[in-house]
């Protein structure tokens, strides 16, 4: 039994180390963040369901550090609206040069439910899913098991600042 536990703990530590290596650097974050920022309008249709957080009609995303749940969203950028609901921020990061995910409900402690947006940015269109992320019941394990839903799709038009 020993083993096994040592062997878990070995394999966890390995994904870890090399989840770390593919993390890119802030440099290279704030390059994507520089060429994906700006204003994005939604026009929700009526075939969205009913969300733990309110959508947004419109979002701008900035090339500024999300300093506000410290080590929580490392490598997010800040968005306004800052918050769609109480005790949760908007926070964006690149995936890419053309990708990126926003994060509608962000805490610094697992909810029962987050919602984020991700999308493919083509010309002045972005285009993505709705995902929902669902804690799932006890799973035994100290760290909550989620599991993730898309309930919709979105296109955006990258609009002017005002």
């Amino acid at each position: 039994m020993r083993q096994v536990i040592v062997f878990t703990i070995a394999c966890s530590l390995v994904g870890r180390l090399e989840a770390q290596r593919r993390i890119p650097s802030p440099d290279s974050l704030r390059a994507q963040a520089a060429v994906l920022s700006g204003c994005y309008q939604f026009p929700w249709g009526d075939s969205i369901p009913a969300l733990p957080s309110r959508l947004p009609t419109k979002l701008q995303l900035s090339e500024r550090w999300f300093r506000k749940l410290g080590y929580h969203m490392v490598g997010f950028f800040e968005a306004r609206p800052a918050q769609l609901q109480r005790g949760a921020y908007v926070a964006w990061r690149p995936r890419g040069r053309d990708s990126l995910d926003i994060a509608l409900t962000a805490r610094s402690t697992a909810s029962p439910e987050d919602l984020m947006l991700s999308g493919r940015v083509d010309s002045d269109t972005l285009k993505g899913v709705i995902t929902l992320f669902t804690i799932l019941p006890d799973s035994g394990h100290s760290v909550p098991t989620y599991s993730s839903a898309t309930v919709g799709h979105f296109k955006a038009a990258r609009t002017r600042c005002s």
